[in-house]
Formats: structure tokens, C-alpha cells, sequence
């Protein structure tokens, strides 16, 4: 992304306000992540529903999110 597509995607969360600024930055990133998957040839779609499965859904999941989160809240 260019410097001027930055200081448009900062403009547009400065003007937003609180819930709005964090749908607006998720869909960004979310849109981005997809287009990344979308480039190195393969289905966003199905990479959006292994991260929800393997995260959300699954056994083991949502302990591995925090395990792997507490050092980075912690810091």
C-alpha cells in the first residue's frame, strides 16, 4: 500500500468512532488477509474456515489462542 493509501485508511479510523473504528479496521484486515491468500493461489474462503475451526471450534483451540497470547499481553 502506498503512503497516500495509509493516510487514507488513518483518516477514515480517525473519523470513525469507537465501534465503527474496530469493524472498519477488522474488515480491513480481514479484506487484506484474503487478498493475500487470493494472491499465492489459494481459497480465502476456505483459509478464513480452518483459522475459525482450528481457533474457535476445535477442543484444543481456544486454550492454544491463550497460550500463545499471555507472553504478548504480558509484555
Amino acid at each position: 500500500m502506498t503512503a497516500a493509501g495509509l493516510r487514507t485508511v488513518g483518516g477514515l479510523l480517525r473519523r470513525t468512532s469507537g465501534a465503527t473504528s474496530w469493524v472498519v479496521a477488522l474488515g480491513l484486515a480481514v479484506g487484506g488477509f484474503c487478498l493475500i491468500v487470493a494472491t499465492i493461489g489459494a481459497s480465502p474462503r476456505e483459509a478464513l474456515r480452518a483459522m475459525w475451526d482450528g481457533t474457535v471450534t476445535s477442543d484444543v483451540g481456544p486454550g492454544e489462542v491463550l497460550v500463545a497470547a499471555t507472553p504478548i499481553l504480558l509484555s
